[in-house]
């Protein structure tokens, strides 16, 4: 029996089959490119950002406190950006607060308004290259503003749900807050603050305002009786959003300052620009750090100032700025540097005031100031001191934030800033 010859299929056949088992042909052009994730990162962190800015009003009261809602696009979620808010009056701008957003870019600032202002943001993108949000236009308006009407402009997520029913003080207690013309005071409680309506008539007209004290200070104010207590009433909104996110609030007989970084109040019977100086200062007081050192430390105010130089004038400098006062005490890194320039540009005299800086000898040659300090208050011959990198009664090794009674004789000289 003959042998068959083995098949071939044709040529054409072979390569049909290969077509179907492989699929069709996909041209290199056309395929999925490879994702590198950290070019991806790397693209997004030089983009450069975008930036927003909403006034929570645009016709608010003088004394009125804005929220200055900022957010910055156009970075990775996990990024955050440093902003500065800047105000401008007249033609020139001036810096209101510079801060960090959360990682999702936003932040919200305060500031306490007393004329017409515009506000605006800028952020430094990775290029280099300054990005500035719109400006906002703020016109401060005229007219009463009850208590009815704050609460309603601010609503419940400032204001929290009211925790009480409206009070008025009586003839008695209205004396006792030591404020002229005043002819009705009303308050009430909310869970984030204090609303208190004041009316008042001067020689020309009669107003109607109404003052928001808020979070740990409303919380203060609360416990003190509010307006009828000690502190008298609000002449103006807390100013929050200052150094370490401090704020300053004002009364008819004190002043009051509180930080988040700390959540007590500290106070002062002082009024005006003296008094929140005063009550910044205070607010530290208990602030120790192990320094065997005392030339190279490294508290929070020489992280501040940038130098681990002797800080005790740093920490004057500090209390100016958080306390809304900005140089009215200078910010200089060298104490004789800081010496010599204030005696230089300040009044200076040997008569104690409140609020004065005092300079006294503690080291070193006889007769020669080598320490500074705040006087807080003053009583026949002694006056009361609040001073920085002290030591005092503390443990062996340590310096800080104290504040004492001294004879007027340890004092060389005083010298008074322009609050």
């Amino acid at each position: 029996m003959a042998r068959r010859p083995p098949l071939r299929p044709a040529p054409g056949l072979v390569l049909m089959l290969v077509l179907v088992l492989a699929g069709p042909l996909v041209p290199a052009a056309a395929a999925a490119p490879v994702v590198d994730g950290s070019a991806v990162r790397a693209a997004a962190s030089t983009a450069r950002p975008t930036v927003r800015l909403a006034v929570s009003s645009t016709r608010p009261r003088a004394g009125e406190r804005l929220w200055l809602a900022v957010r910055v696009g156009g970075v990775t979620r996990a990024a955050t950006r440093e902003v500065v808010v800047e105000q401008r009056r007249g033609t020139r701008w001036s810096r209101v607060t510079r801060s960090r957003t959360s990682s999702s870019g936003r932040l919200t600032a305060h500031v306490v308004v007393d004329r017409q202002d515009a506000f605006r943001v800028r952020v430094l993108g990775a290029d280099g290259r300054t990005v500035r949000s719109a400006q906002r236009a703020v016109v401060v308006s005229r007219g009463a503003r009850t208590l009815e009407a704050r609460a309603a402009a601010l609503g419940t997520t400032r204001l929290g749900r009211p925790l009480d029913k409206i009070r008025t003080l009586t003839p008695a207690q209205r004396r006792a807050t030591r404020v002229t013309g005043l002819l009705k005071v009303r308050s009430r409680e909310y869970a984030k603050g204090v609303l208190v309506e004041v009316t008042r008539r001067t020689s020309t007209r009669t107003t109607v305002r109404t003052w928001f004290v808020s979070g740990a200070t409303g919380r203060w104010y609360a416990d003190a009786r509010a307006a009828k207590g000690r502190w008298g009433v609000p002449i103006a909104d807390g100013r929050c959003g200052l150094l370490e996110r401090g704020c300053v609030h004002r009364f008819s007989r004190g002043t009051a300052y509180v930080s988040p970084s700390s959540g007590a109040v500290a106070s002062t019977t002082v009024t005006g620009d003296r008094g929140a100086m005063i009550a910044a200062a205070r607010s530290q007081v208990g602030y120790v750090r192990r320094a065997p050192d005392p030339s190279r430390q490294t508290t929070k105010f020489n992280t501040w100032m940038g130098s681990r130089a002797a800080w005790c004038s740093f920490f004057q400098s500090w209390a100016s700025q958080a306390s809304g006062n900005g140089a009215a005490v200078p910010k200089i890194d060298r104490f004789r540097t800081f010496r010599s320039t204030t005696l230089r540009t300040l009044p200076s005299g040997t008569t104690p005031k409140v609020g004065a800086l005092a300079f006294r000898h503690t080291t070193g040659p006889a007769g020669e100031a080598t320490h500074v300090a705040l006087v807080s208050e003053i009583s026949g011959g002694r006056v009361r001191l609040v001073d920085g990198n002290t030591v005092g009664p503390l443990p062996a090794g340590h310096r800080g934030v104290l504040e004492r009674w001294f004879p007027r004789s340890a004092v060389l000289y005083y010298v008074y800033p322009s609050y």
